[in-house]
C-alpha cells in the first residue's frame, strides 16, 4: 500500500484541499454578501438600463452579441437576477471593478445568432450600479 511516509503526504495533502475549499467557500460567501449590500433600488440607473438597450434590444447587436427575446421584460429580469439568492455571484474579470450576477432561467431570454439563450449575466460596478447585463450560454467559468 506505500509507505507510511507516503500516506502521510496523501493525508497531508487532502487536509490541505479541504482547507483551501473551506477557504474558498468562505470567500466566497464574502463575496456575495459584498456584492448584494451593493443592490438597491438605484442600481438599475438610467445609464446603464440605455447601455443594456442600445447593444442588446433595440440597437443592431454586433457580430457575436446576444439580444434579449422580444417577449422579455428586461428591467425585471435585471432586478430578478440582482435580488435571487439563487444567482450565481462572482467578482468581476479583467482587473475591472465590481461583480457579476448570473441566473439561469428555464424560459428563452435570448439569442446569439440562432443559438436560444437561458442565462442573465448582469454586471455592476463598485458603487453597486448597473454597467451591462445580456443573455450568455452558461455560466461563466
Amino acid at each position: 500500500m506505500g509507505t507510511p511516509a507516503i500516506k502521510h503526504a496523501a493525508d497531508s495533502l487532502a487536509a490541505g484541499v479541504k482547507a483551501g475549499a473551506k477557504e474558498a467557500k468562505k470567500l466566497s460567501e464574502s463575496v456575495k454578501n459584498q456584492a448584494k449590500n451593493l443592490v438597491n433600488s438605484k442600481t438599475i440607473s438610467q445609464r446603464g438600463m440605455s447601455h443594456v438597450f442600445e447593444g442588446h434590444v433595440t440597437g443592431v447587436p454586433k457580430k457575436g452579441t446576444s439580444i434579449f427575446n422580444k417577449n422579455i421584460n428586461v428591467k425585471e429580469l435585471i432586478r430578478d437576477t440582482l435580488t435571487d439568492s439563487g444567482s450565481k455571484i462572482s467578482i468581476n474579470t479583467g482587473n475591472r471593478s465590481g461583480f457579476v450576477f448570473e441566473k439561469r432561467y428555464a424560459q428563452i431570454i435570448g439569442y446569439t445568432g440562432n443559438k436560444e439563450l437561458h442565462t442573465l449575466r448582469v454586471v455592476i460596478d463598485e458603487k453597486g450600479e448597473l454597467v451591462t447585463a445580456f443573455p450568455v450560454k452558461e455560466y461563466a467559468k
